[in-house]
């Protein structure tokens, strides 16, 4: 888990084969990795899901987006895009 002070908050950014560990999960087990996850300090957690969107856990709060439906064309660099976009909105104090 590599750790980013930027703006005086703490980011905390999980490599890529715990995010597929916990994409593939049921509900109910995401929800589980989350608490263990909770346990080694990480707050909020987002887990893309390409054509199915994204789930968000927040706290207690767990968030579920739908994707759009697009005739893809590229998706190359998307997950860079969606995490920029994000961290953009979260310093301008959007909420999740």
């Amino acid at each position: 888990m590599q750790h980013v002070q930027w703006m005086g908050k703490l980011y905390k950014f999980l490599g890529v084969t715990v995010g597929l560990c916990i994409s593939g999960m049921e509900p109910e087990d995401k929800k589980k990795a989350y608490k263990v996850l909770c346990d080694l300090g990480v707050k909020n957690l987002i887990i893309t899901l390409g054509s199915k969107g994204s789930i968000c856990f927040a706290g207690n709060e767990v968030i579920e987006v739908k994707a759009n439906k697009v005739d893809a064309i590229d998706t190359t660099a998307a997950g860079d895009t969606f995490v920029g976009t994000l961290a953009s909105k979260l310093i301008n104090n959007a909420s999740l």
